[in-house]
């Protein structure tokens, strides 16, 4: 395990585009519950209903690129676009991917900043 891992070291790849990036947060893996009723008695329980997969993007800037990778001119999200997140010890790939939400901040005395949300169906460790 490196313990020295920084975002610096953090790849971002959407479109075929890498991107460098200032934070990733990954949720790869995240159970889906729904409830359901499977008994005499009609009892409600809760059961697994699937996996879904976040990635959450911050870079530095207006990060216009990026934008065009994720969304079209009119802000419509781009549907099953791949993305990659490759650090010092692997990575993984998000396939069958869609943003989720998009936010900028434009502070008076810092740099601007770009957050992108991403959800995704399948996910590989790499």
């Amino acid at each position: 395990m490196d313990l020295r891992e920084v975002g610096n070291d953090t790849k971002f790849i959407a479109g075929g585009r890498e991107f460098g990036v200032a934070n990733v947060d990954e949720s790869p893996g995240e159970v889906e519950l729904a409830e359901a009723e499977s008994n005499m008695r009609m009892e409600n329980y809760t059961a697994p209903a699937g996996v879904s997969h976040t990635v959450t993007v911050t870079v530095h800037g207006s990060a216009r690129e990026l934008d065009n990778a994720c969304y079209t001119n009119d802000w419509h999200p781009k549907e099953n676009i791949r993305i990659q997140t490759r650090g010092s010890e692997g990575g993984t790939r998000y396939t069958q991917a869609t943003p989720t939400s998009h936010s900028r901040s434009v502070p008076s005395k810092d740099g601007t900043e770009t957050e992108i949300d991403i959800r995704a169906d399948q996910a590989i460790r790499t």
